[in-house]
């Protein structure tokens, strides 16, 4: 039998850590920086952002704890809607 020796800083530039639960790959982080950048995010990125489910973002825009815009059918997030709601958890 072989053994395949994995490189632990390898492994560790593949994924980024934003929790103990959440990995993201480069990839995922990339984008999400971009989407960022812009004015809007989707229920998924929102979700991703605030390190919860789109289920659970959902539940928070149907009691009134965050701030949504529909487009469409479609609900959107402002950035610094959800930056606002981090700080309120903070405080």
């Amino acid at each position: 039998m072989t053994s395949t020796k994995i490189n632990n800083r390898q492994f560790d530039d593949n994924l980024i850590n934003l929790d103990k639960e959440k990995t993201l790959n480069k990839e995922e982080v990339m984008f999400i920086d971009k989407r960022i950048a812009s004015a809007l995010l989707s229920t998924r990125e929102a979700a991703m952002f605030l390190s919860v489910s789109p289920n659970a973002l959902r539940i928070m825009v149907h009691r009134n704890q965050v701030k949504s815009y529909k487009l469409g059918k479609r609900l959107r997030f402002n950035l610094e809607d959800l930056l606002n709601l981090l700080r309120k958890k903070e405080a």
